[in-house]
């Protein structure tokens, strides 16, 4: 993260602070934005931009760099969220708030949609009909009533 943390030395804060700062970020985050910050450190570097101040257009075109690549939406709004943390932008609170950026990622996501997050659903009437035949007033067998309670909290959750 020695990026962020030229950064924050850049903003004028100790190396103390810096440091708490950077562990602001989980390890989980900081593992997934330290390769989209390595490829905007090559990038810049390339194109001889300052990775801290570049202007607004450098972010989307990286953005679209990496959109050529073939990778989604999903990743590259991490690429963006990695970016908006570290570049600083004249008039601008964050890259993530600008409007060029988002309609570049509504042009992604239309462009390139995310899979379903399912490949097969089931149909759950028959299990419901099966279960409403069972009424609870006649008698039921102890297995068919455990099943019929296990069942309905199983057809509540998101995960069947």
């Amino acid at each position: 993260m020695l990026l962020v943390g030229r950064l924050l030395a850049c903003q004028g804060l100790t190396k103390e602070a810096s440091e708490i700062i950077v562990k602001s970020w989980r390890s989980g985050t900081a593992k997934q934005y330290r390769t989209y910050l390595q490829k905007w450190n090559l990038f810049c570097s390339r194109r001889n931009i300052d990775p801290l101040h570049s202007p607004i257009q450098e972010g989307i075109n990286f953005l679209a760099e990496l959109f050529a690549t073939g990778i989604g939406y999903s990743c590259l709004n991490t690429a963006r969220s990695a970016l908006s943390s570290i570049i600083t932008l004249p008039g601008v609170k964050a890259l993530d708030t600008s409007s060029l950026v988002s309609h570049f990622l509504k042009g992604v996501f239309e462009l390139r949609p995310a899979p379903p997050r399912y490949k097969e659903i089931w149909d759950v009437s028959p299990v419901l009909k099966m279960l409403e035949s069972w009424k609870l007033g006649s008698t039921l067998a102890l297995k068919d009533l455990t099943l019929k309670f296990t069942m309905l909290p199983a057809l509540l959750s998101g995960q069947r």
